[in-house]
């Protein structure tokens, strides 16, 4: 709904109300919840009432730009990297290969499964922490 609105709220500021440059320049600046495709549809629409309501093309064609600068800023940011894995998820990853590569070279159910564990257990134990130090006498 609040898309609806701002979208029809932009499209009536910049063809009825386009001679308040500074009032629909104001509303561009605002981030717009939509896509950047939606957004650029949205502003060519808005370009065509502003030249059918009368105003200059130089006008118009000024509102376009900052409206498109502001499309364009609407892109959705990057996801976030993924989380670095623990050292137990690494090892599993590490089984599952093992699994894979025995099973595509032939190997049986159970001679997978066994060295696939005994990856697992090898590189589990690098990921217990060492010991603490033994007290001070």
């Amino acid at each position: 709904m609040k898309n609806v609105i701002l979208s029809f709220l932009t499209v009536l500021c910049l063809g009825v109300y386009c001679s308040r440059l500074n009032y629909c320049s104001r509303l561009a600046a605002q981030i717009i919840d939509m896509s950047p495709e939606h957004c650029r549809d949205l502003v060519e629409q808005a370009f065509k009432a502003c030249l059918a309501s009368g105003h200059s093309e130089a006008d118009c064609l000024k509102l376009k730009e900052e409206m498109l600068r502001r499309c364009d800023d609407m892109q959705p940011p990057p996801p976030p990297p993924p989380s670095p894995l623990t050292c137990e998820e690494a090892c599993k990853l590490l089984a599952d290969k093992v699994t894979e590569d025995c099973r595509r070279h032939g190997g049986t159910e159970e001679q997978c499964a066994a060295k696939a564990q005994e990856v697992l257990n090898g590189c589990l134990t690098h990921c217990q922490p060492p010991p603490p130090p033994p007290p001070p006498p």
